[in-house]
Formats: structure tokens, sequence, C-alpha cells
């Protein structure tokens, strides 16, 4: 490797948002970046434009769908569409929450999955029609605003929970499980530790003969990636990620 491959590839590895080459990242901060603007766009705007605005958002992530070569839908627009979803709920879930029942979310989460699985084994059958609007090239990405239903309704069955009866331990154990999931995530993506982890913690288990033991062995394994990141994850809170944090914002304090 010559000096200049060795040089883009250290950037690649350690600079994501500068070579892409983790799209969750770029895509998170390029939301840092927005967030004030959007933040803005709340407080000056009634619900029915907001409302308005992820009908937008969401619509350019089917455009793709029909037949189109190029779309506005890309990563940083995903990260958007997420973000005014939330702020959404929380401004403004109040005052719906009443029309919309626990069924109506129920619905959406297995309306919304099962669209996804039909239309994947559509789009694999390369039927003409499927073929002519460029499906199976979305086999992997899918109908994109599907999961975001279905990750929206979660989190608000979710808020529905009476969680005041977890005391004590299972309290912190909760608490602690949530702030360690972000971690998680960008570990276990990470192109580098994604394909050491995965087939490591895989090797350590016999190999699967059966339906059954192929399943437990899949549950198995999430699990130990689940827990072992997640204390990875709050370690490096606790050591890095809480002191830099305190650090910056006192010497933002002074600097006011």
């Amino acid at each position: 490797m010559n000096p200049g491959d060795f040089g883009r590839t250290v950037l690649w590895s350690t600079v994501p948002f500068i070579y892409g080459s983790y799209w969750f990242i770029t895509a998170y901060i390029c939301l840092l970046l927005l967030a004030p603007f959007i933040n803005c766009l709340f407080k000056y705007l009634p619900r029915q434009y907001m409302t308005a605005l992820i009908a937008l958002l969401s619509f350019f992530s089917v455009w793709i769908l029909l037949g189109g070569r190029t779309t506005p839908w890309n990563n940083v627009v995903y990260a958007i569409l997420g973000y005014v979803t939330g702020g959404w709920i929380r401004l403004y879930w109040q005052e719906v929450n009443d029309k919309i029942r626990t069924w109506h979310l129920w619905g959406i989460i297995i309306f919304s999955t099962s669209l996804m699985i039909i239309f994947n084994h559509y789009a694999a059958d390369r039927t003409w029609l499927a073929t002519i609007l460029g499906w199976p090239e979305q086999i992997k990405p899918g109908i994109q605003i599907l999961p975001m239903l279905i990750g929206a309704a979660l989190f608000i069955l979710f808020t529905k929970l009476d969680m005041t009866n977890i005391q004590g331990f299972g309290h912190a154990l909760v608490l602690k499980t949530a702030s360690a999931t972000f971690g998680i995530y960008l570990i276990h993506e990470n192109t580098f530790w994604y394909r050491l982890i995965w087939p490591s913690i895989a090797n350590i288990l016999p190999f699967p003969d059966s339906l059954f033991s192929t399943a437990s062995t899949a549950l198995i394994i999430t699990l130990v990636v689940f827990v072992m990141l997640g204390i990875i994850a709050i370690l490096f809170d606790t050591i890095f990620v809480h002191p830099l944090t305190k650090f910056i914002v006192k010497c933002v304090q002074k600097w006011k």
C-alpha cells in the first residue's frame, strides 16, 4: 500500500463523517447541524404545516418506487424525517391521543410489516412490472417509510406503559440499558467491528442442525452481542463521554 492509499484508509476509518464511510454518523452529524433550524419550524409553524412536511418527506421515500432513476431521498433526509416525526409526537401527540387507540397503533405495525414482506416477495419474483419499476434493486432498502412508521408506533406504545411499578434495581437497569442502546448500535454497525463481533460469537456456539436450534442459536448470539456491547458502551460513556461532555460544557460556560 502506498502512502496515499494508507492515508486515505486512516481517514476513512477515523473520520467517517468526511468520507461517508459510516452512513449513520454522517446523517447524525448533518442532523445536529440542521436541528436548530428545524426547531425554528416547530416554533413558528402550526401543527398542520409540520404534518404536511412529514407527509412530503415520506413521499420522497417512495418516489424511487415509481420507476424513477433519481430521488430526493437520502440518509440525511431519512434522519430529518425521524427527527421531525419525533418532534411532532413530543409536541402534538396529546392533542390526538384520544382519537388514536392502542389497536390503531398495532394495526400500523402489523400492516407495515406485512406490506414490507409482500413487497420484498413480489420484488424478488422479478415480474415484468417489478422490473420496469426497478423494485428488485429496492429489496434491501424496501419501502423506507414503513420501518419509520413501525418505530413511531412502537415508541408511542411504550410511552403508554405504566413504568411507575418498576423501582430499585429494575428501574436502574432499564435506564442503563436505554442509555447504552445508542452505543450498542454505533459499535455493531461499524464496518470493522461488525465483521469481527458476529462471527466471533457465532463460532463459540455449535453449528445448528434444525430449525429450532437455528432459532435458539440466533437468539443466544443476539443476546450475547447485546449484553457485551452494552457493557462496553456503558464503560465508554462513563470513562470518556461523560467527563468529556462536562469539560466541554464548562469551557462553553466560561467562554460565555
